[in-house]
């Protein structure tokens, strides 16, 4: 697909632009082609598009003040971020977010969004494409609206349980206008804040871990009261990075986030942005999660790890519904 066109997609389908308004793409040098790709876009649909771009020459822990000042500062009807994706700078891209999210605009964060995304992955979708995912997402919001516990499980040997009682599932394909909670772009996921002392078991990660290189060495987390207690890999480079990010703060351990991916363009590649959202896969995130329904997890990280073929078990009153197995939904 042509990336602008694509873009242009993205604009209309997810985030539901309208000619005059004001786009702002918050863009690393690195990736200013990317950023282009929207802003062209934008005034192809005759709005007004602003690129701003950002240092990338080093490795940043926090926002520049002038930075800061000018987010601010700013009143856009749409954010769009385009910046790299690397573990290091996580804390960074979460204090850009939050700056955008406090404003209650509609936002599209895309930490390591790549060209290759627009031409043949998981934002090169047509209107027909979102519109199908779209309904996806709801029927199996609708399904595992009112679970009150989830049994997650895998070939590699997971075993988790977890609360969801009193949290929402909601998804990233559609703004919500209620909460203007910003998503990612690509967008393709169902997902639900648990309860953060609740997830009990192992975790055998067999997909990719956010932030890093892909890896073929068995990982295994271990997880209590919420809490990843260990880290198990023979890659010591990733033991020592996963670690590392875990311990950003006192709550970057407790888990954040369950989610299950729906795009069917999605790829697995070297970006998480995109592995996490192809379609019959699960990912869970240990840290932020105060932005999700319910939420209490104040972390200034967030790390995904995903699952290739979970089975997906939801318990709903009495019963046990199984949602996903194989890479199938069972809807």
């Amino acid at each position: 697909m042509d990336p602008k066109q694509a873009a242009m997609n993205a604009l209309i389908s997810v985030l539901q632009v309208k000619p005059r308004e004001r786009l702002l793409v918050i863009c690393d040098t690195s990736y200013k082609e990317i950023g282009e790709y929207f802003g062209s876009g934008a005034e192809a649909l005759k709005m007004h598009a602003d690129i701003l771009e950002l240092d990338d020459t080093s490795v940043r822990k926090e926002l520049p003040i002038d930075i800061k000042e000018y987010l601010m500062k700013s009143e856009p009807d749409v954010y769009i971020n385009i910046l790299r994706g690397n573990s290091e700078e996580t804390p960074f891209r979460i204090s850009i977010v939050n700056i955008e999210r406090g404003k209650k605009k509609r936002l599209g964060h895309c930490p390591g969004i790549t060209k290759e995304m627009f031409t043949d992955g998981a934002l090169a979708l047509s209107s027909g494409d979102y519109s199908e995912m779209r309904e996806l997402a709801e029927r199996l919001s609708v399904t595992c609206t009112g679970a009150s516990a989830v049994h997650l499980t895998s070939p590699s040997g997971t075993d988790l349980r977890f609360s969801v009682k009193g949290r929402a599932f909601f998804t990233d394909v559609v703004v919500d206008w209620e909460s203007m909670k910003w998503m990612n772009l690509p967008v393709g996921e169902v997902m639900v804040g648990p309860v953060e002392d609740s997830m009990e078991g192992t975790f055998a990660v067999d997909g990719a871990v956010g932030g890093m290189p892909l890896f073929k060495e068995p990982l295994v987390l271990k997880v209590k009261a919420g809490k990843v207690t260990s880290v198990e890999t023979a890659a010591r480079g990733i033991k020592k990075k996963i670690e590392a990010a875990l311990d950003t703060d006192e709550w970057s351990r407790n888990v954040g986030e369950f989610a299950m991916g729906i795009n069917p363009k999605a790829r697995h590649a070297q970006e998480f942005l995109e592995t996490e959202k192809q379609h019959g896969t699960a990912h869970i995130a240990f840290g932020c999660n105060d932005d999700f329904p319910g939420g209490k997890n104040t972390s200034s990280n967030h790390m995904d790890f995903l699952l290739k073929l979970p089975k997906v078990v939801i318990k709903k009153g009495s019963k046990d519904i199984t949602v996903l197995e194989d890479g199938t939904f069972c809807l």
